[in-house]
């Protein structure tokens, strides 16, 4: 190849960087884009092969590729470290050059401790891309996800099922009127409806305890099994069933298991987008997309005015001249968002109180004097109570379900928060692990103490940052459900049952062994009931 057909292919690749890549969002266009660098890496080798032979052609066409990459990955590193609009904010270098960079540093699914090794050694604002931006402080939360904030949803989104589920929706009009179907689920009545299904999941949840009192239990695993039995229940009218077998069910299997890879590509959503074309690579998504297609077609053929949470959201999506045409489009990925969501933040929750009550029982102690006459089965007493409240808030304090996200994208006119001004269409997070730790928020900030939540406390300097279940327009609809789940459950446990860790030089595993994958996934939390003892 000669240096003149280098140099063309090198400006081809600064070209199109110039041109194409440096304005506005490519990622959907990820699969495209690979089968165009095999396109015309196929068309150079043929053009050469008219006039040399198939090795020399293929050396050419080779070469004339790598000349266009030279000239594109350089136009786009040059322009990422020295013109892009974060170019002044801290962070690694190489960060700012490519994210493969970020999944790398958390392909152990660590992504909580290196954001918190960068929060040491950067600052509050930290430039953890090419074009994203991490806040580490209080006020970056009511300015990124509070009710006035402009900002939407980042790329990140557009992964999986783009614009086709509550969860995935980046227009906020769409997700405004989206939402206001998805609240009808969660209203006061529905709740109450919810309530007397989880009491009868918490049965289920003391009567699996009761089978084997004496022996270690993984009560981590125990705590998805109730939590997807009770999202099974709620929202589409029939759980899955594991409490009582024991067996996690195939779909949850696959479920737990994609969050795997989620966790490891989030820094990369394009490359999950170019993963998913290829077919036959998706297939475990597939399988659970027709899971929840199916789930929904069932509840469909029943009468309609169901008291689950899908059943509402058929309802909406009924012709209103014909209630027997449904508009399936948004219901597949809704069902995905159920069963995800709707699970996931009360397993979190459960298996990090549960761990601290083992950890500090005379938490235990306060509790049960504090339950002592109250109906435990009453949501209504129990939201009431000072201490139990205190210890779901200061566990949502320490290990929020999403951990380090999640991503949202500011404004084009950009943002300001406090004296720092972050430029439009960045994509930005608030870690709300790293968030939750900050002393600046609260006193002795790395200490499980539930009396800083009581009322007149001094031990909690900036609220700010505090939102486990976000706020303003994209707060978890579930945030009641959920709370009703955990209260119920606690209040059941403590009250019947004594436990303590079956190993105590394993007893930190829960928190050691914490993944960050998007949603967090506790270590193993062992432990050993017995039938309470008399006081």
């Amino acid at each position: 190849m000669s240096i003149f057909t280098s140099a063309i292919a090198f400006l081809a690749g600064v070209s199109v960087h110039l041109l194409y890549f440096i304005h506005g969002e490519h990622h959907d266009h990820a699969p495209h884009l690979a089968s165009l660098v095999l396109v015309a890496c196929i068309s150079i080798f043929a053009i050469q092969f008219q006039s040399t032979e198939a090795s020399s052609a293929a050396i050419q066409a080779t070469n004339t590729i790598l000349a266009f990459a030279g000239g594109l990955y350089s136009s786009i590193g040059t322009y990422r470290i020295f013109f892009h609009p974060l170019r002044n904010v801290p962070g690694p270098r190489l960060a700012a050059v490519s994210k493969f960079w970020h999944s790398v540093k958390i392909s152990g699914l660590q992504n909580h401790s290196f954001l918190a090794e960068m929060h040491r050694k950067y600052g509050d604002i930290v430039r953890t891309g090419p074009n994203e931006v991490v806040v580490m402080r209080s006020e970056g939360v009511p300015a990124i996800h509070g009710p006035g904030s402009k900002c939407r949803k980042a790329p990140w989104y557009d992964m999986l099922q783009k614009e086709r589920s509550i969860h995935s929706t980046r227009t906020p009009q769409l997700h405004q009127q989206r939402r206001r179907i998805w609240d009808r689920g969660f209203g006061t009545k529905a709740l109450r409806q919810y309530q007397d299904r989880i009491a009868e999941h918490v049965d289920r949840f003391s009567a699996n305890i009761q089978e084997r009192l004496g022996s270690s239990r993984n009560i981590t695993n125990l705590c998805y099994f109730f939590g997807f039995d009770v999202m099974g229940d709620t929202a589409f009218g029939k759980d899955f069933n594991m409490l009582k077998s024991n067996v996690e069910h195939p779909i949850v299997k696959i479920m737990r298991g994609g969050i795997y890879i989620i966790g490891r590509f989030t820094p990369v959503p394009w490359l999950v987008t170019i993963l998913s074309s290829i077919p036959g690579a998706n297939g475990d998504f597939k399988r659970l997309e027709s899971y929840a297609e199916d789930s929904i077609m069932k509840l469909s053929k029943m009468n309609s005015g169901g008291d689950d949470i899908m059943s509402k959201l058929i309802d909406a999506a009924r012709s209103t001249t014909n209630p027997e045409k449904i508009d399936m489009y948004y219901l597949g990925g809704d069902a995905m968002t159920v069963i995800i969501a709707g699970s996931d933040t009360v397993a979190i929750a459960m298996t990090f109180l549960l761990y601290h009550l083992a950890l500090i029982p005379g938490h235990i102690s306060k509790l049960r004097e504090e339950l002592k006459g109250v109906n435990i089965t009453d949501n209504r007493a129990l939201q009431t109570l000072k201490h139990l409240n205190a210890m779901i808030n200061e566990t949502l304090r320490l290990f929020p379900p999403v951990p380090t996200g999640p991503l949202r994208q500011t404004p084009p006119e950009g943002l300001q928060i406090g004296e720092n001004f972050i430029p439009g269409n960045v994509a930005i997070s608030t870690p709300l692990y790293i968030i939750g730790r900050l002393e600046s928020s609260y006193e002795r900030a790395s200490e499980f103490l539930p009396e800083r939540w009581y009322e007149g406390s001094t031990m909690i300097k900036d609220v700010r940052g505090f939102a486990p279940f976000l706020s303003g327009t994209h707060s978890c609809p579930g945030k009641q459900l959920a709370l009703i789940e955990i209260r119920l459950l606690t209040s059941r446990l403590v009250t019947q049952f004594d436990f303590k860790f079956a190993d105590e030089s394993k007893k930190f595993e829960t928190v050691s062994n914490l993944k960050d994958c998007f949603t967090a996934v506790p270590g193993p939390l062992n432990l050993v009931f017995s039938e309470r003892a008399s006081d």
